[in-house]
């Protein structure tokens, strides 16, 4: 029995295009022609089947070729799969793989910030405020990507599996505003962040959720990943984003999409009016911009949930109730301001350098070496060898920081909020060094790590 992807058609239908249209247009010159020799009425009847058959004979020849690469180009894949004895997962494989990517996530979500032990929840009870929450970030792009073939654990199935009952009415508020995710891709970006604007939260819904639960959770969304380098400016001509509302933009000329748009900031600002405990889960790839965490003192709890697959929500649900203990640590450095990083500045101004590229200079003088490729929509393009500027030198990412601080150029407190290597825990650790020992050129001591949580 035939068993066909049907996303595999599509792409394969794409790739055979230009072989249709080979075929198409041999097929109409072969029409043309048959068409001239009859209106030209040529005398010898024998002259005019010989023009006939010699055109559609290189017609002919020439579809044949253009099938061929067909079947064995384009189609070969697809004909193989369709046709080869199909070996599924046992369940028991799928289980283990679930429970597995479920460990794997747990040990990557990040506790960031913890007053008052806000967390575990102590309400099973949670009100799930932002847009992501029901359309949040799985994988990144390119080969980060995830497949919509397969089912997904969401991140309120995660939090259901854990004992959470989440406000419904406000799963509908966002899901009827938008119930699809704006594409990023590495073919083509719409950078849209969608979220519902502060005025079309009603009394009664507000009011309602502080019934509900004094509980809250606001979920910020982030896509990122190969092949589409995130906007260093919002309001660029070539950026695609579409506003929230008629009344504002989003974001000003100059700030970047690792900041809050203002419909999240209102968002938070009406949350954090009505609830005094307060839980930000920043669901995305790349460090962001924590600068508003100081506006805010009714955000007692922060996580880093990177995209978490198919089935890694399930980890947040355990986290936020206690289940599992958060172990993740901060795998790049969080500052307070973006901009004002080596690595934004050494890419900052690349798009007026390149039109095709993001964090690239431009050689100015080696036209000699342009380079013509294909891309994803099929437009040729010219590219010239480029490079980046790495100001800091060997001392990259994190390692800036620390040896800046040393030298003197930054104050490491003004600058970092959360240092790389950094995560909180539902315990805590004391750790005790002892006596170093030297023998045979090797140097030798314990430490004594205790639970003292």
């Amino acid at each position: 029995m035939l068993q066909i992807n049907m996303a595999d058609v599509m792409n394969v239908i794409g790739s055979l295009t230009p072989y249709l249209i080979a075929i198409g247009v041999l097929f109409v010159l072969a029409l043309i022609i048959t068409f001239a020799v009859n209106k030209k009425t040529v005398k010898e009847v024998a002259t005019r089947k010989i023009i006939h058959s010699e055109s559609w004979l290189v017609a002919l020849v020439g579809i044949v070729v253009a099938v061929s690469m067909m079947l064995s180009g384009p189609l070969a894949t697809l004909l193989n799969n369709a046709t080869l004895t199909k070996y599924m997962l046992s369940d028991a494989t799928v289980s283990k793989a679930n429970e597995l990517a479920k460990e794997v996530q747990s040990e990557a979500i990040t506790m960031l910030k913890n007053d008052d032990s806000n967390l575990p929840l102590s309400n099973k009870k949670v009100n799930v405020f932002g847009w992501g929450s029901t359309n949040p970030v799985y994988g990144g792009t390119g080969s980060g990507s995830m497949s919509d073939q397969y089912d997904t654990v969401s991140l309120l199935d995660g939090m259901k599996e854990a004992g959470l009952e989440t406000n419904t009415d406000l799963s509908k508020l966002y899901t009827d505003y938008r119930a699809d995710r704006p594409a990023v891709g590495m073919s083509s970006q719409d950078w849209t962040l969608p979220e519902v604007p502060a005025d079309q939260y009603s009394d009664s819904l507000i009011s309602d959720a502080k019934s509900f639960s004094d509980e809250a959770v606001v979920v910020i969304t982030r896509v990122g990943g190969e092949g589409a380098d995130l906007p260093t400016n919002m309001k660029a001509e070539a950026i695609t984003y579409k506003n929230n509302s008629k009344d504002y933009d989003d974001f000003q000329d100059g700030e970047h999409f690792l900041q809050l748009s203002k419909t999240e900031r209102d968002m938070i600002d009406l949350v954090t009016k009505n609830f005094d405990k307060v839980t930000l889960v920043y669901n995305g790839a790349n460090a962001s911009q924590f600068d508003f965490l100081s506006d805010y003192p009714r955000i007692k709890s922060v996580l880093w949930c990177p995209p978490a697959g198919q089935t890694g929500f399930s980890a947040l649900g355990d986290v936020l109730a206690g289940e599992t203990n958060p172990s993740g640590k901060t795998s790049d450095t969080f500052v307070k301001d973006l901009t004002k990083t080596p690595v934004f500045n050494n890419t900052d101004g690349a798009a007026t350098a390149s039109s095709s590229s993001v964090g690239a200079f431009v050689y100015d003088n080696v036209d000699d070496l342009a380079a013509k490729y294909t891309g994803f929509t099929g437009q040729e393009n010219t590219v010239l060898p480029s490079f980046v500027n790495y100001v800091e030198g060997i001392y990259v990412g994190y390692k800036f920081y620390e040896t800046a601080a040393d030298e003197g150029l930054i104050n490491y407190d003004d600058t970092v909020i959360y240092p790389f290597g950094y995560g909180l825990s539902y315990t805590s650790f004391e750790q005790k060094m002892g006596d170093v020992s030297h023998k045979d050129g090797k140097v030798t001591f314990d430490v004594t790590v205790t639970n003292t949580g």
